[in-house]
């Protein structure tokens, strides 16, 4: 039985020059296509989708508010982005959103499709590149403390209630707006919390904060969020888009 692939993307002359390229694989059938609006995970599951394949011009739009959501709606159909762009944080970032491949955009058919098959049986798909940048910054996260077999312990850091919080929704992959939303602050204000956290952590970007937070015990791996609601800190309750 052929693998039932459904392609999500914005521009629809991609969308057609990939499907016409799937299409000619005997172990391929396009189920579906559609743009990256709000149904894709009710279309995609409605088209008996084994996997849904993303194409991203935009590394932003990958880890945006409204495509976490269809991650976990789709979810147990895994997703693939074909990464059209060169933003690695932003596709590290879809990592930890779900999304189960990334794939360059210089990859081959042939890998496209053993990518795809890959994903399918359970694995998780990413580019020698991106590999190399997740375990560089593990290692950076990690500072050379870890001894025999166990996790380091937490340097001496102060971190606010505040900042543990949005370190928290951070390492959950939440982006900044949603942190915002659900916290009734404003997005200059996560993104404050979040430059101050990163400086008392002593590392440079989301993806360090959340393996450092993992690592040395500043958030449990499987706690639900702390609180889902706060007095706002400045302006009114409601977030500016």
């Amino acid at each position: 039985m052929p693998h039932q692939v459904y392609l999500a993307c914005d521009h629809g002359l991609v969308r057609h020059a990939l499907g016409s390229l799937l299409r000619r694989q005997p172990a391929i059938e396009v189920c579906g296509e559609s743009n990256l609006g709000p149904k894709l995970a009710q279309d995609a599951a409605a088209a008996g989708a084994h996997i849904v394949l993303i194409t991203v011009e935009n590394a932003e739009r990958a880890t945006a508010p409204a495509m976490h959501l269809a991650y976990r709606t789709l979810s147990p159909i895994p997703v693939v982005l074909l990464n059209l762009a060169d933003d690695d944080e932003r596709l590290l970032e879809a990592l930890s959103l779900g999304v189960r491949g990334i794939i360059d955009k210089d990859a081959d058919t042939a890998r496209l499709i053993s990518a795809i098959e890959e994903v399918l049986r359970g694995e998780v798909v990413i580019s020698k590149r991106l590999a190399g940048r997740l375990v560089v910054e593990y290692v950076a996260a990690s500072t050379g403390e870890r001894t025999h077999g166990r996790a380091p312990r937490a340097r001496g850091i102060d971190l606010s209630d505040r900042e543990r919080e949005v370190l928290s929704r951070l390492a959950r992959g939440q982006s900044n707006r949603t942190i915002a939303e659900s916290m009734f602050i404003s997005i200059h204000t996560v993104r404050a919390h979040a430059r101050s956290l990163m400086q008392k952590l002593h590392v440079q970007n989301r993806v360090q904060a959340a393996t450092y937070a993992f690592e040395h015990g500043l958030v449990e791996r499987d706690a639900p969020s702390e609180r889902t609601r706060h007095e706002p800190e400045q302006g009114p309750a409601k977030v500016a888009s």
